[in-house]
């Protein structure tokens, strides 16, 4: 069935109710199990970020991205000498923004005596881009020393959701080939950073200068990446969005601001002001 959720009274009833529906799942899981979905699974990152980056063309109302580390000069699309600047996340984020699609990404706030992930830079990045469409959250408000987000999530128009083991982040592209080398300093593969080699260099070393080589890719080979990610339809991304939204407006620098409040309003985050439940 269907029914119209309006915008203002019941978007706090909506996010109790999803949340109560908890005591009646599987495991007491705040999502129920969904029967019935349409899933594909994309191994390694090419097939991967070349699907990102079709979803992300094809926005017409809200990006969500969730990540442990984000990289906002990462290429989705490699395909030789084809590729351009347009093929990155950042340049693909930024166009999607001047057609007015609201853009929320969610960052691990990094232990940063730990991990020199540099949240903060991808932060700043991001937002300088379209600062009234492009929302970005690092989380939590302080170092956490026991835990960290490790969602690797991407949201598009609540239309399809991707979930896996990805991040848009150096040294994540790969082929099934997981070629060793990259030599070819004219159009590279792999540019800058995201040839590394964590057992040799890390890659979070200056994370801010992308395309400043962390390892000599003549003498040291990179490390192939290996992982999954599947993409889910239908109302499986209900399950995926509450997730979000709860991280989103929990905090307090977002709902102090009236704009990223309205912005991020339980309901007026799904389909611009009315969700269609299921």
């Amino acid at each position: 069935y269907k029914r119209q959720v309006s915008t203002q009274s019941t978007g706090v009833n909506c996010l109790y109710t999803w949340s109560e529906m908890g005591l009646l799942n599987r495991y007491n899981s705040f999502a129920p199990v969904r029967e019935n979905i349409n899933c594909r699974w994309y191994v390694d990152g090419q097939d991967t970020f070349n699907a990102y980056a079709d979803a992300i063309e094809s926005a017409r109302e809200s990006i969500f991205i969730a990540d442990w580390f984000l990289v906002p000069e990462i290429y989705l699309r490699r395909d030789g000498s084809n590729t351009t600047t347009l093929d990155r996340l950042d340049k693909l984020l930024k166009k999607k923004a001047s057609e007015g699609v609201m853009v929320c990404v969610l960052l691990w706030r990094e232990t940063s005596f730990a991990l020199k992930l540099n949240s903060a830079n991808a932060e700043k990045k991001l937002e300088s881009i379209n600062r009234k469409n492009i929302h970005v959250l690092r989380h939590p408000p302080l170092e956490p020393l026991e835990w960290s987000h490790h969602q690797k999530i991407l949201v598009v128009d609540q239309n399809i959701a991707f979930v896996g083991g990805l991040d848009i982040c150096y040294g994540r592209w790969d082929t099934p080939a997981h070629s060793l080398i990259d030599d070819c300093h004219l159009r590279p593969l792999w540019p800058g950073k995201d040839y590394s080699n964590n057992c040799r260099a890390s890659s979070t070393t200056a994370v801010e200068k992308p395309f400043e080589e962390c390892i000599d890719r003549t003498t040291v080979p990179r490390l192939p990446w290996h992982d999954v990610q599947v993409s889910c339809g239908t109302h499986f991304f209900l399950s995926i969005i509450l997730n979000l939204i709860l991280c989103l407006s929990s905090s307090s620098r977002w709902s102090g601001c009236s704009r990223c409040r309205r912005k991020l309003h339980p309901v007026r985050m799904i389909r611009g002001g009315t969700t269609t439940a299921k």
